[in-house]
């Protein structure tokens, strides 16, 4: 929001420096984030035109004679617009222009034009720096002072305002205005308002939308006379960063700006019947608009209608049908407020942007609605002529009434911490513009008109907060022991997760949820179609569902990862996933997935050539389990987007809790990948359901262990896992590792050799080989009976 410090003073007084007025702001609510200086010209200066005389060597030049201080200087000019007795800008000699041409800031030289010496120049607001119009001099008000340095009288600061979600009022020069007289303890003078109450039938309004629209009104004024605006309303739209148009749309623009409350005029005499209609869009309904846009609309589209066609897009952009033009003698103003949902999503959809949008986008006050009609009424009156029919029609709403919040001292103390002094407290509630009655200890409070962010109890104690300043809030100790911290399980099993892959050498990536159904399938290798939950009003076409898997982010990641050569790329992600649920809100789940491959690019130790295997991948996943302090098995999986004979599904407590293997050949060349990739993908929830708080934890025993080795033959079905249940039913036997797998000539087909490396350990007492030896003799046979096992050389 571009707020000009001399539109500011017109409602509010600044008898502090500017930047001091603008810290004051930028701390108390809204940053000024830029001051624009206008006015550092030098040597420019008003004068009067005394005399006009033809050039003797050019004919479309002349001698124009100007007078200040009493002195007369001849000046070369080629303005058309030459009349003894203006009030003229004059620069000498060292003024710091715009060229009109280049563009460029100069210092300005005396110089000869065509064999005459021009003393200076007669300055247009082009090369002024006021506006791009250039098609003749800039003529000032017959009471300018002569002599006065232009800066001085046509001088302007421009506070560019980083206006926040919360505070709309800012968007407006009155917002701005009840803001520094709240902080510098002065008065705001309210502008003229129209303040008839006339009604006719001129006009009829239908609402068949309140819940969008809470508040229409709508003003005839007949007999206007349509032209340009008055110098002053197009300097202040210029200073605000508009381009003047005409009168009528001009009034328009400057009550936006000063009251924050946008405005659209219909020519009045294009409207069916004179009866506007509020309702949504029709599905494909089709308008054009004031840019000459076709636009199709979709039924959650805002539109104000007559009986036969739209009139214009709510709160965004007028119809063409009804522009006002050079033909228009009679207009309907209208006044309103909308949702800012509605806007929000009629933005979106048309690809539109307005300064009205961004304005209904931040719920402004809809007691604005009245106030600016009036003000629009009455400005159209003074400037454009006609008479006014309808002063105003609007539809009733709960949306006017203005809040009225019950405080007391206690409430303010209590959550800001510091002492309160109930007369200050009064005092400024009612600086800011509320209306304020009390009982001794309730204050009754009203929020004032433009305020829209005023609410409840907690928005007035935020108001003396910042007002006294929040650097004014005094440190002090904690009058009671912090509550007991709260522990929230999925938040500490994420940061475990992120830690312990972080140690493993993993970088973690993060990626939007947003995706497209397609890239979910190319990434899962099936059809998710049913169970996305698709985005109503999408950004993008490839952006239309919420992904059911974290495969299609990481996966999308690692290609653009490969793009730029590094070796073994490590990375994984922790996110949401969702999935559609038949008339209830979606599931939410928590994943954990990552990749690991080797781009081809470097060594990694230990390695043939430059590559993972699945084994890489699974020690990742034990080495999270058992960190963890999770017992898990792995059994063959039959995941779809994996390979199906390098793959494993995770269970804990024999429930499936994830996945991990090669990536599907399918899925690979889907992603133009030509490394072999290895993908883990847990399901947190599942994971955390099947942990527990509970460790039990044993001495250390001090008594040695015995080692053993077995070497059994089995069926080339029979698994490690299988083998490893029924070692780990022995509690005597303290670790079970598998060092060779052969299968050959001396292993009979069908079947392979495997062989283990068992370590036995009491707690009681030192292990006598009889001990080890029954043992042996019983696994033994439980292997034999239970898997067909046999002990190999036996």
């Amino acid at each position: 929001m571009r707020v000009s410090v001399n539109w500011l003073k017109k409602y509010v007084p600044i008898d502090i420096p500017e930047e001091e007025a603008a810290y004051k702001i930028t701390m108390a609510s809204t940053e000024v984030s830029e001051t624009i200086k206008i006015g550092d010209w030098k040597n420019v200066h008003i004068a009067k035109l005394v005399g006009i005389a033809a050039h003797p060597n050019a004919d479309k030049l002349r001698l124009a004679t100007v007078e200040m201080n009493g002195k007369q200087f001849t000046v070369v000019c080629g303005a058309p617009n030459l009349t003894i007795g203006d009030k003229v800008c004059f620069a000498q000699e060292g003024a710091i222009l715009k060229n009109g041409h280049t563009g460029e800031v100069e210092t300005l030289k005396t110089s000869k034009i065509r064999g005459v010496e021009s003393s200076g120049m007669l300055c247009s607001k082009l090369e002024l720096g006021l506006s791009e119009e250039h098609d003749g001099i800039l003529i000032l008000p017959e009471d300018a002072p002569e002599g006065m340095d232009l800066g001085e009288y046509l001088g302007d600061t421009i506070w560019e305002l980083d206006v926040t979600p919360n505070r709309p009022d800012m968007f407006s020069i009155l917002g701005v205005a009840h803001e520094l007289a709240s902080l510098t303890d002065k008065k705001v003078t309210e502008p003229e308002i129209y303040m008839g109450n006339e009604d006719s039938d001129d006009i009829k309004i239908t609402n068949d939308a309140p819940d969008l629209c809470p508040v229409y009104s709508a003003a005839v004024v007949k007999g206007i006379k349509l032209g340009p605006s008055p110098a002053w309303m197009q300097d202040a739209l210029v200073s605000a960063g508009m381009r003047p148009i005409n009168n009528v749309v001009d009034i328009t623009n400057y009550v936006m700006l000063e009251y924050g409350q946008p405005l659209h005029a219909f020519d009045y005499d294009t409207i069916k019947d004179h009866h506007i209609i509020v309702r949504r869009a029709k599905d494909k309904e089709e308008m054009v608009t004031l840019d000459n846009e076709k636009r199709t609309l979709d039924k959650d589209i805002l539109l104000i209608t007559d009986a036969d066609q739209p009139l214009a897009v709510a709160g965004v952009m007028g119809g063409l049908t009804t522009e006002v033009t050079e033909k228009t003698v009679n207009l309907c103003i209208e006044s309103a407020n909308f949702s800012s949902a509605a806007i929000h999503h009629a933005n979106s959809v048309l690809k539109m942007s307005s300064e009205a949008g961004r304005r209904f986008e931040r719920s402004i006050s809809a007691r604005l609605t009245d106030r600016g009609l009036r003000r629009a009424v009455k400005l159209i009156l003074d400037i454009c002529g006609g008479t006014v029919t309808v002063a105003r029609k609007a539809a009733t709403s709960a949306a006017v009434k203005a809040p009225e919040i019950d405080i007391t001292k206690k409430d303010v103390e209590n959550l800001l911490g510091m002492d309160v002094d109930e007369v200050l407290m009064e005092h400024i509630y009612k600086a800011i513009g509320c209306e304020v009655a009390s009982n001794g200890e309730v204050f009754h409070v009203v929020a004032p008109y433009w305020r829209s962010d005023i609410k409840i109890k907690q928005d007035l104690i935020e108001e003396y907060g910042r007002i006294v300043g929040y650097d004014k809030i005094p440190f002090t100790k904690l009058s009671r022991p912090l509550p007991e911290h709260m522990s929230f399980p999925m938040f500490s099993l994420k940061s475990k997760v992120k830690h312990l892959l972080c140690g493993l050498g993993a970088s973690e990536i993060m990626t939007i949820s947003i995706t497209n159904k397609d890239i979910l399938s190319k990434a899962s290798n099936k059809d998710w179609s049913k169970d996305v939950v698709t985005i109503a009003n999408p950004m993008a076409s490839d952006q239309d569902c919420l992904r059911t898997s974290l495969r299609s982010s990481v996966l999308t990641a690692l290609v653009n990862n490969l793009k730029y050569p590094q070796g073994l790329i490590n990375i994984y992600e922790v996110g949401h996933t969702f999935f559609k649920r038949h008339k209830d809100t979606p599931v939410e789940i928590e994943s954990l997935c990552g990749v690991v491959t080797v781009d081809g690019t470097d060594k990694v130790w230990n390695k043939d050539a430059s590559t993972v295997d699945f084994y890489d991948v699974k020690g990742i996943i034990e080495s999270l389990m058992r960190s963890l302090k999770l017992d898990a098995q792995y059994v063959k999986g039959d995941d779809v987007g994996l390979h199906p004979g390098y793959q494993a599904e995770i269970r804990v407590n024999g429930n499936a809790v994830g996945v991990f293997g090669k990536l599907h050949p399918v899925v690979a060349n889907a992603f133009e990948l030509s490394s072999d990739v290895y993908l883990y993908e847990i399901d947190l929830n599942k994971l955390l359901e099947n942990m527990t708080e509970n460790i039990n934890y044993s001495v250390l025993t001090k008594f040695p262990t015995v080692d053993r080795d077995l070497a059994l033959v089995v069926e080339d079905k029979v698994t490690h896992q299988q083998i490893m249940n029924i070692i780990s039913k022995y509690s005597l036997i303290k670790k079970a590792t598998l060092f060779d797998c052969y299968t050959g000539e001396q292993i009979e087909k069908g079947k392979k050799s495997l062989a283990y490396s068992l370590v036995f350990q009491s707690n009681e007492g030192t292990l006598k080989d009889a001990k080890v030896d029954g043992v042996m003799k019983s696994l033994t046979k439980d292997l034999a009976d239970q898997l067909g096992a046999a002990v190999r050389g036996a």
